[in-house]
């Protein structure tokens, strides 16, 4: 009991996540990205609230002004018709990281040494992609549906709710459970100092090493998300805030390029790590969670 009160505690106070799903990239799952410009992003940001189409969007500064995830191909110019769609696709498989257990000096060190080690000889050699695109379809019915959408952000929930109000019978619960693993990625976030003390930053690179850049940002002890659409790698990360931007009273020049992501990501490109990379801060977001959503059974 012990340690079940302090897991809720670690829970309610943003240390740790519910057990969370996100669908896997199958042909009948996949999930369609939109990285949108508008003139007014809070007028978009509210007409998408009440779309059932949508499950997920974000006010964001710098890379563009609204980032989209819908369940099907949508036409943003429709919702809004001076929207500029600066980047649009299927999304990938998602790997989420295991965040270390180190500092953050730690993790940023272990971040330089890697990149300072890397050999483009080596890497070529690697052909197993950590990121999937699925060609495939899969079994997914509509209680399929049903079931993730209850379960998306806490797969810890009882389950009677869910089968009193759609009449979905424990076998069909037990079999999404038993092919969880199968159809969705399963994950837990950790930030060790709760995570409203951490500023949620997204990254679209252009890289042939898309497995190297996953690992290196694998090392932060917070947890980092990873996901393609198209030839892009976006690396969604939660680190500290005065990681990101340059810290004017800061005594040494050392200190900052030692412990600052913007360095790390300069010294990629200088290495042809990267190619390009484009970046922006999540100012505000919207989930869905299933009452958002109407299900005819």
């Amino acid at each position: 009991m012990h340690t079940k009160n302090r897991l809720k505690e670690a829970i309610s106070q943003g240390h740790l996540s519910n057990p969370q799903a996100r669908k896997n990239s199958y042909q009948n799952t996949k999930e369609r990205v939109y990285f949108v410009n508008v003139p007014n992003p809070y007028s978009l940001f509210s007409k998408l609230v009440e779309d059932t189409r949508i499950s997920y969007h974000a006010l964001m500064i710098g890379i563009c002004n609204m980032w989209v995830v819908a369940d099907e191909e949508i036409n943003i110019k429709e919702i809004d018709t001076k929207a500029d769609v600066i980047f649009e696709g299927y999304r990938s498989d998602y790997h989420v990281s295991y965040a270390t257990k180190r500092s953050w000096r730690e993790g940023i060190s272990k971040m330089r040494e890697k990149i300072h080690d890397f050999s483009s000889e080596k890497i070529s050699e690697e052909t197993e992609h950590i990121i999937q695109f699925r060609t495939e379809m899969v079994d997914w019915a509509l209680d399929y549906e049903i079931l993730f959408k209850y379960f998306k952000f806490n797969l810890r929930k009882p389950r009677t709710p869910v089968m009193r109000e759609y009449k979905i019978p424990t076998e069909t619960i037990d079999s999404f459970m038993s092919n969880l693993d199968e159809l969705c990625t399963v994950f837990t976030m950790y930030y060790p100092k709760g995570i409203e003390n951490y500023e949620p930053w997204l990254y679209m690179i252009d890289t042939d090493y898309p497995n190297f850049i996953i690992d290196v940002f694998s090392e932060l002890p917070t947890t980092s998300w990873f996901f393609k659409v198209k030839n892009k790698l976006f690396v969604f990360i939660y680190p500290k805030r005065e990681l990101l931007g340059i810290i004017r009273t800061s005594d040494s020049l050392d200190e900052i390029e030692n412990l600052h992501v913007p360095f790390l990501l300069h010294e990629m490109k200088n290495k042809g790590i990267i190619n390009h990379e484009r970046h922006g801060i999540v100012d505000g977001y919207w989930q869905k969670e299933l009452p958002e959503y109407s299900f005819k059974k």
